[in-house]
């Protein structure tokens, strides 16, 4: 396959879906540490992901998204950090993925409430941008093709990680993507910051981000700030809706309503809007990226006037 670097503004690429809801499946407690599964059983996440590419996905999501520092000491694993990265990537590889994304987990909210009166903005930001280069590192040495900062809900989290991946792919003299995608209410702003999708797009632009997008909220409300997004940047745009807001069975596992052809009507409307990155997250399964492939996977991306 060719770099990533050369795709971008010509084809479409499809992104795997929810590994969570694949967990799920195989009956993986919730409530384990789900990236300690690279080293423990990386045949499970190797299948995982090779579903995935069997459906049409062109760029799989390493199994990296609870791997930070902060994230792992929760499970006593923090010393194991580049270890479970590294694994993760390895998983990635070996399932035969033509692109690889690494995903970088959250530190923001779980430093803050660690020590929630002790540190000072600066000092809270300083510690968080060790947290995210420290994982950033780990995953470029694995040379992979993007770091994948997503469903971020405070713009100064995704500025912080932006900065940390940035100065990782500097520091290592390598050159993945560093692709940020966030979340918004139905309001249209953050939730921790009120943010619009305007000042998002300009703040992550300036950090060094060089794909944007959004991720983790409703399909449609996704498409109509999608729509604000493509006029606020020239960046390649991504798009990771999830399967509507889930319902919980009599066992807590949680139900999700939208179908894989209706996330493919929605896929078109994303086209539409200039969207290169498209794929899924909370709910969806390889038949939603099956579904994706079939409507979009021998489109061109269509150029945005502002691009």
């Amino acid at each position: 396959m060719p770099d990533l670097h050369l795709r971008l503004g010509r084809d479409m690429l499809i992104v795997d879906g929810s590994l969570e809801t694949m967990l799920q499946r195989a009956d993986i407690p919730s409530d384990e540490c789900a990236a300690y599964l690279n080293v423990l059983d990386p045949e499970l996440i190797e299948d995982i992901h090779r579903r995935y590419l069997m459906a049409g996905a062109a760029c799989i999501s390493t199994n990296t998204s609870q791997a930070t520092r902060a994230q792992l000491a929760q499970f006593g694993l923090e010393e194991q950090l580049e270890e479970i990265n590294r694994a993760g990537v390895v998983a990635a590889r070996e399932a035969g993925a033509p692109h690889i994304l690494a995903t970088m987990g959250f530190c923001w909210e779980l430093l803050a409430l660690s020590e929630p009166c002790k540190q000072d903005e600066k000092q809270h930001y300083n510690r968080c941008f060790d947290h995210y280069l420290e994982q950033a590192c780990a995953l470029v040495a694995a040379e992979v093709d993007a770091l994948l900062i997503e469903s971020r809900t405070s713009l100064d989290d995704a500025r912080c990680a932006v900065r940390a991946a940035r100065t990782a792919c500097a520091a290592m003299g390598s050159m993945p993507l560093v692709i940020a995608s966030c979340t918004f209410l139905e309001n249209g702003r953050m939730a921790s910051c009120g943010s619009d999708v305007a000042r998002a797009a300009s703040v992550l632009e300036e950090a060094g981000a060089d794909v944007m997008g959004l991720s983790c909220m409703e399909p449609a409300h996704l498409i109509e700030l999608m729509q604000q997004l493509a006029s606020a940047t020239t960046l390649p745009l991504i798009a990771l809706p999830n399967t509507d807001t889930p319902t919980l069975d009599a066992n807590a596992l949680a139900h999700y309503s939208i179908t894989p052809d209706e996330i493919a009507f929605y896929a078109e409307q994303l086209h539409t809007c200039g969207v290169q990155f498209i794929g899924s997250c909370c709910g969806s399964t390889p038949a939603h990226t099956g579904a994706l492939y079939a409507t979009l996977g021998d489109r061109d991306v269509i150029a945005r006037t502002n691009s």
